[in-house]
């Protein structure tokens, strides 16, 4: 469990019971060098560690890191370096990779973008080994995302990009390739944007929340968008 929101930020681990489901308080684990919160952690089963993405190191704004916990001392073990991406979503895919759905957009010149930027954005996710940290591959064309997710069905990262230049749009990263297949549109409502993800491995629908909005269908109160594949071939 990340408390975001304190300064500093912090996890703390919960034990359960696997014959009753009591769950049990365990260690907190404060992340005294983030200066921009923490977010979204992973289980990796292989490693048999937690990674938790960190967007901002020691107030350098273009400085981000991935953190490797040892859930049974509750040390951590490692902070993996990462540049201009500001890691929010974290998600395990294939090979030991870990997606880093980076929620800031830098510039060509390496500055956070904005609309008023004099320089083009440069919008990158980032693949990370999660054995030693090396960047295997910044996937170009989407960033800003907040929550990212593997679906092992088809093989594919989705990202929920709230902050892509442009507007908005669901990411779809190919895990195999390791790059960018399609951004789909998704919405820039008054309630705000859609900022989370996830699928269904069984179908591969993927699902979107999207704030009230009067551009979906039947979505005046809000709603959960459903996006599927094509079938293959087509």
């Amino acid at each position: 469990m990340v408390n975001n929101a304190d300064t500093p930020p912090f996890a703390t681990l919960i034990g359960v019971n696997k014959q009753n489901g009591h769950l049990t308080l365990g260690r907190r684990i404060t992340f005294t060098d983030a200066t921009g919160g923490a977010e979204q952690p992973v289980w990796n089963p292989s490693t048999q560690r937690f990674y938790i993405s960190i967007p901002e190191l020691n107030g350098v704004a273009s400085l981000g890191a991935v953190k490797k916990i040892n859930p049974f001392s509750g040390a951590v073990e490692a902070t993996f370096p990462v540049n201009f991406c500001s890691p929010a979503g974290l998600a395990l895919g294939p090979h030991q990779d870990l997606l880093l759905g980076c929620s800031v957009v830098f510039d060509t010149a390496g500055n956070v973008w904005t609309p008023a930027s004099k320089k083009t954005a440069a919008p990158i996710s980032v693949i990370m080994d999660a054995k030693n940290g090396s960047i295997d591959r910044n996937v170009a064309g989407v960033s800003g995302s907040d929550e990212v997710w593997f679906n092992p069905g088809d093989g594919r990262y989705y990202l929920a990009a709230r902050n892509q230049p442009g507007g908005p749009v669901l990411g779809v990263i190919d895990a195999e390739s390791q790059t960018l297949v399609q951004v789909v549109p998704t919405i820039n409502a008054g309630g705000g944007t859609a900022h989370s993800v996830a699928a269904n491995s069984h179908n591969n629908h993927v699902f979107v929340p999207l704030a009230a909005n009067n551009v979906f269908p039947d979505c005046l109160n809000g709603c959960i968008a459903v996006f599927g594949t094509s079938p293959e071939g087509d």
